[in-house]
Parts: structure tokens; sequence; C-alpha cells
């Protein structure tokens, strides 16, 4: 099974309502920079495509 969860934080780490407007989730942002070089982690890019198998 293949599955993908979305879970949403603030820059304190406190979960947040991913269903939000993007412009008041980005607003509280950690900036890419300080993430890239960090960790593995990074901001989702909702322009990329994403395809599933079948």
């Amino acid at each position: 099974t293949l599955g993908q969860i979305e879970i949403c934080v603030d820059r304190d780490f406190q979960l947040i309502d991913c269903e939000k407007s993007t412009a008041k989730i980005w607003s509280n942002d950690i900036p890419t920079v300080l993430v890239s070089g960090q960790s593995e982690l990074s901001v989702c890019d909702h322009s990329m495509p994403v395809y599933y198998p079948p």
C-alpha cells in the first residue's frame, strides 16, 4: 500500500491546520535556506506533478 500523509507545523513546530490558506502558512514559514543545509526536510513544490503506480 502506498500512502501520503501531510503534516503541517509552524516555526515553533506546533501542529497547524494544513487546510489554511497558503498565504497564511507561507507567512509563518521557515526560510528554505535554514532547512536545506541541515536536514532532509524540504518545502513542497505544489506545481510539481506526482505520479503514483496504478
